[in-house]
């Protein structure tokens, strides 16, 4: 049960993460779907969006916008 309880303590003891709001792209009409994904193979989640007009990509980074279709 000892280390079970030291399990507990390590987690209660992390500190809490904390998040920035960034303005991605304000043009957006209206979002039917949204998925996270590593899309240009760097190691860092990419944002791919559906609206009304097309499905596009957002590069983690600068979130520069590329339109996959229209």
């Amino acid at each position: 049960m000892v280390p079970a309880l030291l399990t507990f303590i390590h987690l209660i003891a992390q500190p809490q993460p904390s998040f920035e709001q960034q303005l991605v792209d304000d043009q957006v009409s209206i979002g039917y779907g949204i998925a996270i994904g590593d899309v240009d193979g760097d190691g860092k989640p990419d944002i791919l969006l559906a609206d009304k007009k097309a499905f596009v990509w957002y590069r983690n980074g600068d979130w520069k916008k590329f339109t996959m279709v229209e």
